[in-house]
């Protein structure tokens, strides 16, 4: 299943994420490449926890304007347990699965099993802290720190060790990766440009492959 300690940054012992998945309360979904699993504007049915594969959640501004919050993996959340409308949209990248859980749900984790409440509401923190964070770094850094910061958090939760750093094994265009800094692809492409001539990054196809100083995923 994957990587649900490193994607909530929650101190768990390995051996809660197994309890985790099988003791999580919930309606197992199922969703193809190109499947949306939330529409911006519609009432969330509920708060997805994600066990498998590569979902991107993002938003559309009036302008027409796209921007990309996040590549989910496992042990990530979205959605909401609030009915409001959704402020965006989450389609699948990658064949995935999650779990929807309902209030219902929680109710029953929090009578039987509430060391999985507690994680799934630390997940959702989470999801909220690194939220500020984004929004901090798009008021204070300049492209070429937007771009690392963010690679460091994509390697975080689809990384995967390999010989001289941690390849990060999600679909992820130029385009993407601009839309997730907020800013052009030809700025994107400038600071890429320059963490591999300083030998912070390499391209392996269209993978990217941060030294280890930079992921928090060791090097094998």
């Amino acid at each position: 299943m994957g990587r649900l300690q490193a994607a909530s940054g929650l101190p768990f012992d390995p051996r809660d994420e197994a309890v985790v998945l099988d003791e999580l309360a919930g309606t197992p979904r199922a969703f193809g490449v190109g499947v949306t699993a939330l529409m911006q504007g519609s009432a969330a049915p509920g708060l997805f926890v994600v066990t498998e594969g590569v979902l991107r959640e993002g938003a559309v501004s009036d302008l027409g304007r796209w921007f990309v919050h996040e590549l989910l993996g496992p042990g990530q959340v979205f959605g909401s347990l609030d009915p409001a409308p959704s402020p965006v949209t989450v389609r699948a990248a990658r064949p995935a699965r999650a779990v929807l859980v309902t209030l219902d749900d929680v109710d029953e984790l929090w009578r039987g099993r509430r060391r999985v409440a507690r994680w799934l509401v630390r997940a959702q923190e989470r999801r909220l802290l690194d939220a500020r964070a984004i929004v901090h770094e798009l008021a204070w850094l300049d492209v070429a720190d937007r771009v690392r910061r963010r690679l460091e958090r994509l390697a975080e939760v689809h990384g995967h060790p390999v010989p001289g750093g941690v390849r990060i094994d999600a679909p992820l265009t130029q385009e993407e990766l601009a839309a997730m800094v907020g800013a052009t692809r030809e700025s994107v492409n400038r600071a890429v440009v320059a963490m591999v001539a300083q030998r912070r990054l390499r391209l392996e196809g269209r993978r990217y492959v941060l030294r280890p100083s930079l992921a928090s995923v060791g090097e094998p």
